[in-house]
């Protein structure tokens, strides 16, 4: 799996920048989830916002170069399955 995750690596800083730019803009999106859930009490959003939050973690890892499924979020995990 550690080699899955260092060939997934961004191999260039344009790949880096890119990636930089999408972590942004899917932290943004789930503000904006947070934010349409307070405000329309709907429960997609809260749903919507945790897809987007694996999908940051997911990214974040990608760029370290490390492989998001080795590590453990227990206290996270429990967190978001209630």
């Amino acid at each position: 799996m550690a080699a899955a995750a260092y060939r997934d690596r961004p191999k260039t800083p344009a790949q880096s920048f890119e990636l930089n730019e999408k972590i942004e803009v899917e932290l943004l999106e789930a503000r904006r989830a947070e934010k349409d859930f307070l405000l329309r009490s709907d429960p997609r959003k809260a749903d919507d916002q945790v897809e987007i939050g694996k999908a940051v973690i997911a990214d974040i890892d990608r760029l370290r170069g490390e492989d998001c499924r080795e590590r453990q979020f227990p206290a996270w995990r429990a967190r978001w399955r209630r």
